[in-house]
């Protein structure tokens, strides 16, 4: 089964991609902030 293919999204299925998500973009804004991967 997919995630696309149920019915419902329970409350948990979706505060944890919500989660994930926000980490996702976090940790992404952190390392182009420190220019990762180095350059040279």
């Amino acid at each position: 089964m997919d995630y696309k293919d149920l019915p419902e999204v329970p409350k948990e299925v979706a505060s944890t991609t919500a989660a994930l998500a926000a980490n996702a973009a976090h940790l992404a804004g952190l390392l182009k902030s420190s220019q990762y991967p180095p350059r040279g």
